[in-house]
């Protein structure tokens, strides 16, 4: 399990043996959707939000 921060939310999450990312979010106003699929180094994916047009790719990779 990992922790990640976005926006003032808190994502709790893991990668599954097959590299599919899960995350969950804490934020009782805005529901974040996150997927994302893990290949070496690196963690990428796109982000939405409920409610909004907000929406987005993303990455991170381990240093």
């Amino acid at each position: 399990m990992f922790k990640l921060s976005y926006n003032d939310t808190n994502l709790k999450g893991w990668v599954d043996q097959t590299g599919h990312l899960t995350l969950y979010d804490d934020n009782n106003r805005w529901n974040y959707h996150f997927a994302g699929i893990a290949s070496g180094r690196r963690i990428e994916g796109e982000w939405s939000v409920d409610g909004a047009p907000c929406n987005g790719t993303w990455w991170v990779e381990r240093q």
